[in-house]
């Protein structure tokens, strides 16, 4: 099981209908405050959900907690209890390389500039079927390499 959902995180972060919501920002002469814009994308991305990216997760809601654009998603196969028993959650060393190479491909996402030019983190809040949240994963754009 541990193999299926290595394979289907990449998709889970990289909703393109995520990305173009906040895309249309870009283009602005002037980008009104910060968090005004944050929430706007939010907004806009909440009109669409709930979204299934996958067969096993489900994009929730997006918010703006704490500086941070939040992604909340739903594995719909598996109570918060069978996810933390059953190891599908990625962990330590696994955790870590895909998290670099989640920040990796992310500094490269055209729709994701935005993000980027900002070092707005990228949080993905996971929870069960039951609602349970199980956990959290960051992706730092302050991370992202200058051009």
């Amino acid at each position: 099981m541990k193999t299926t959902w290595k394979k289907h995180i990449g998709t889970i972060i990289s909703v393109a209908a995520i990305g173009l919501f906040v895309y249309r920002f870009l283009n602005i002469q002037e980008i009104p405050e910060l968090s005004t814009v944050l929430i706007q994308a939010a907004s806009d991305i909440n009109k669409n959900v709930p979204m299934m990216l996958d067969s096993e997760t489900r994009l929730d809601n997006a918010m703006v907690v704490s500086g941070k654009f939040r992604y909340n998603k739903t594995l719909v196969n598996y109570s918060a209890e069978e996810l933390e028993e059953s190891k599908i959650l990625l962990s330590g060393d696994d955790l870590m390389d895909w998290i670099t190479k989640e920040t990796n491909r992310i500094c490269t996402i055209k729709e994701m500039q935005f993000f980027v030019e900002n070092n707005i983190p990228l949080e993905h809040a996971y929870h069960g079927k039951n609602g349970k949240q199980v956990q959290t994963v960051v992706i730092e754009t302050s991370q992202c390499k200058s051009s």
